[in-house]
């Protein structure tokens, strides 16, 4: 099937060169609207097993953009109460639209492990603020 090889060669395509995934998200997108426009033409049956792999690239694309986004995200968090906080919260945004928007399995491995940046940005923000809490008790 066409769309699938098209969709193997967009996955494929040299390297992951950006920090925040867009090089992935413009391929995705690509074989996204591959995928619609043989869809929509009829001339695909949507239950097509080589386009549900094609639907898969495009996930992997868009699970790998939002978990490299979510990494720079990271590296934004400064040693200040709220910060890491912040960051963790965006980074929840970031999987659910991933998820809800396109699609994304909430399973799939980059999505796991950008939770696991969640669950390390939080813990970071509990490490300050018991220091901050360990600090005003140390000046009473």
């Amino acid at each position: 099937m066409a769309v699938y090889r098209f969709a193997k060669g967009e996955a494929s395509n040299g390297t992951l060169s950006d920090s925040l995934g867009e090089d992935s998200l413009r391929r995705a997108a690509r074989i996204e609207y591959a995928i619609k426009a043989a869809s929509s033409s009829n001339s695909v049956d949507p239950n097509h097993p080589e386009l549900s792999k094609a639907w898969q690239l495009a996930y992997d694309l868009r699970a790998h953009r939002a978990f490299r986004y979510c990494l720079n995200l990271m590296k934004s968090i400064e040693p200040v109460l709220g910060s890491a906080g912040q960051v963790a919260n965006e980074i929840d945004q970031v999987v659910q639209e991933a998820s809800e928007v396109y699609g994304v399995p909430k399973d799939h491995k980059w999505m796991e492990e950008a939770r696991r940046l969640v669950l390390q940005a939080r813990s970071e923000e509990a490490k300050v603020k018991r220091k901050e809490d360990a600090a005003r008790r140390g000046r009473k």
